[in-house]
């Protein structure tokens, strides 16, 4: 990946999450991760410890696509992480997961626990 086409997908990834209030983050400490057809299971354990990551093998039925988990990282967005593997040219695509939130039907009912 060249030098501009790095920088062109960092000022994308940072207008991005600028856009999305603070408050509104819920990240998880887990990658999904698409790599290259021709990228061996090998391959894709020692490019998730290249980062610090641990592989948790495919995901279901989806070809390519990876389940890398960081240690010590939930609860915050590690948009660094995410450059670098989109920086790796044996990646073709990485997305840090969110939460997903659940609001009650009634508003105004609270659960207590």
């Amino acid at each position: 990946m060249s030098s501009l086409t790095y920088l062109l997908v960092l000022l994308v990834c940072l207008a991005v999450t600028e856009s999305v209030r603070v408050s509104d983050k819920q990240w998880t400490n887990s990658w999904a991760v698409g790599v290259r057809e021709d990228v061996t299971e090998k391959d894709v354990d020692n490019l998730a410890k290249k980062y610090g990551f641990e592989n948790r093998k495919q995901i279901g039925n989806l070809r390519h696509m990876y389940n890398f988990v960081l240690k010590n990282g939930y609860g915050r967005e590690h948009l660094e992480k995410t450059l670098q593997l989109l920086g790796d040219n044996k990646v073709i695509f990485a997305k840090q997961e969110k939460t997903k939130t659940m609001v009650p039907k009634n508003k105004h009912h609270r659960f207590i626990f």
